[in-house]
Order: C-alpha cells, then sequence, then structure tokens
C-alpha cells in the first residue's frame, strides 16, 4: 500500500471540503451582517474543537505511538515536507502502530491526514486574519486560498494591495502562488459533515 498516497487523499479532500465550508459560513455570517470577528472566532473555535475531539482523540485512542512519533517526524528524517511524512508512513509510525481489526493502518493514516489538515488551516487562518478580513468585507471569494503566499507575507501579496486600494474591483484578475502547492496533489454540523464526507 502507498502510506502516502492514502495520506494525501484524505488530506486534500478535507482541505477542499474546509474551504468549501468556510466560504459557504462567511457568505452566511456576511448575508445576517455578522461582525467579522464573531463569525471568524467562532469558526475557528468550531474547527479546532472538531479536530481535538474526533481526530486528535481516536489518534490517542487507538493508535499513540504512531501518532507522537509522526508528530515527532522532522527528528526522524531531513528533506521535503512530503518525503518525511511518507519516510515516517512507511517506517517509524507503522513500527509503532498496534495493529487491531477495529483500528486498521489505513484508518490511522486517514484520521491523521484529516487532523493535520485541520491544525494547518487553523494555522493558516489565524496567522491570515486581516487578510481574511477583507475578504469578508468585499466578498471577493476567488481570494479564498487557505495557502501561504510564496515570497511574500500577505500584506504584500497582489490580492491584499487590490482589496485594501480605496477604489477595489473585484473582478481584477490576480495569478498567486502559494507555499505547499506540491503537497496538495463547520464541521460539527451533520449537514456539512454529510455535503463534504469529513471523516465518519
Amino acid at each position: 500500500m502507498d502510506y502516502h498516497n492514502v495520506y494525501n487523499y484524505h488530506y486534500n479532500r478535507t482541505f477542499y471540503a474546509v474551504k468549501s465550508i468556510f466560504i459557504d459560513e462567511f457568505k452566511k455570517a456576511k448575508g445576517k451582517n455578522r461582525p467579522f470577528l464573531s463569525m471568524a472566532n467562532n469558526i475557528l473555535r468550531q474547527l479546532n474543537h472538531f479536530r481535538d475531539q474526533k481526530f486528535e482523540a481516536r489518534l490517542k485512542e487507538h493508535a499513540v505511538k504512531s501518532y507522537l512519533v509522526f508528530l515527532d517526524r522532522y527528528s526522524y528524517y531531513e528533506g521535503e515536507k512530503s518525503e518525511v511524512i511518507s519516510w515516517v508512513l512507511e517506517n517509524e509510525a507503522l513500527e509503532n502502530f498496534s495493529k487491531s481489526s477495529k483500528y486498521p493502518y489505513s484508518s490511522f493514516i486517514e484520521d491523521l491526514a484529516i487532523r493535520e489538515c485541520l491544525n494547518e488551516v487553523g494555522r493558516h487562518y489565524g496567522n491570515y486574519y486581516d487578510y481574511y478580513q477583507l475578504i469578508y468585507k468585499h466578498g471577493c471569494y476567488d481570494y479564498f486560498y487557505l495557502k501561504d503566499f510564496v515570497d511574500c507575507s500577505f500584506k504584500g501579496s497582489l490580492e491584499y494591495e487590490s482589496m485594501s486600494s480605496e477604489g477595489f474591483d473585484n473582478n481584477q484578475e490576480i495569478v498567486a502562488s502559494f507555499k505547499g502547492d506540491d503537497d496538495l496533489q463547520v464541521l460539527e454540523n451533520d449537514d456539512y459533515k454529510s455535503q463534504y464526507d469529513i471523516g465518519d
């Protein structure tokens, strides 16, 4: 089994589902004239709760040794993010995994990928708070990437400059590049869980 492909599949599926959920929540809140601060904090709180209570709890319950090895993966390997993930899943995490018919290794990788994606989305969203505030203000959802910009801070991006300008034109086309594009090969609501199929 190609563990890295399983990981990438679940990571990517979660990423696109969460991105859609965030945009839907932004639009709903904007339609109800909710303040950005309340809406943004609520989304982040739900995201963190969902990550911790569902995925992190299950990882700790069924595969704590493998989970801790994965979290410490950069002490085992140096290299590109995708390579390190692949190596640790094929070696140390697998070696420390307690086999169980109720929780197979593929389920561990799925939960791990979803947890890591939710964690990365939360980190990014918190760091790009001002950027998403402008998206909320202007309704510029084409700029909603949930990825870090390459070679500049978000405040140096064309998107941010465009939305910050007085005569903002949300039809202006902007091309962006991101960190981690190579690796890309709310949440308690049952409607979202079934619509976007994030975990079981």
